[in-house]
């Protein structure tokens, strides 16, 4: 992984740390990869300097990542901001101190802990937020309030993925989380145009598509969670 990122003429690239974001959580399938992309496209959009970090041994951010490369090749994807990424292992979490060039990372972490749960919890540690996906579904709330405690510690919040206000798991899920730690204000809607743009290296911010609210209003959130001042778009 290079220390330096070319984060393109858009944004002024900045000369300090950069602030860490990491996504983690307990299991797969609840929304890392989703919430990673459409932070690093908001953050963009927004005129940073954002890169995304992939520790996922499924690759989910990196072939995103080289399907959003495709796009832009193209006519119709000329306007699409730069989102670099790069791979990291997360044994060498330390090394995210030490790139520069870049005003904020976002870590799309490996799908539970195994045999590196002492490096995810060190990674937690060291970053500047940490945000844990879940569903409302009962199993994955029975698993990411322990994770909570035992792996991701203060800095985080949980973020409901996936999300039908209308439902009674969903209030339920809320109200148990809610008990165990910080719940993000934001919800992210259950919507087919969300995963349905991975394919293509887009979200749903890229075209304004139904969601983009949702993902603008999590970027906010974030961005005021970590202390960043406002910049200009992103041309």
């Amino acid at each position: 992984m290079s220390n330096a990122v070319d984060g393109g003429p858009a944004a002024e690239q900045s000369a300090s740390l950069p602030k860490v974001v990491v996504v983690a959580a307990p299991k797969g399938g609840v929304g890392k990869s989703t919430l990673t992309m459409g932070l690093l496209v908001s953050a963009r959009q927004a005129g940073y300097v954002a890169v995304g970090v992939g520790m996922d041994p499924q690759n989910s951010l990196q072939r995103w990542s080289s399907f959003r490369e495709q796009q832009r090749s193209t006519p119709q994807g000329a306007d699409l901001v730069n989102v670099p990424v790069t791979s990291l292992n997360v044994h060498d979490y330390r090394r995210l101190r030490a790139m520069t060039g870049c005003d904020l990372v976002v870590v799309d972490t490996l799908p539970g802990v195994g045999e590196a749960i002492n490096s995810v919890i060190s990674l937690c540690e060291l970053a500047d937020l940490v945000l844990i996906p879940t569903s409302s579904s009962p199993m994955d709330v029975d698993q990411v309030v322990p994770f909570r405690k035992n792996v991701a510690g203060n800095k985080s919040w949980f973020v409901l993925n996936s999300a039908n206000r209308r439902t009674r798991s969903f209030q339920k899920a809320k109200f148990g989380m809610q008990a165990a730690g910080r719940v993000c204000p934001i919800e992210i809607p259950k919507l087919e145009a969300i995963p349905d743009q991975f394919l293509r290296g887009l979200t749903v911010s890229d075209k304004s598509e139904a969601g983009c609210e949702d993902f603008g209003a999590l970027w906010n959130f974030v961005r005021y969670e970590l202390g960043l001042a406002g910049r200009s778009q992103a041309a």
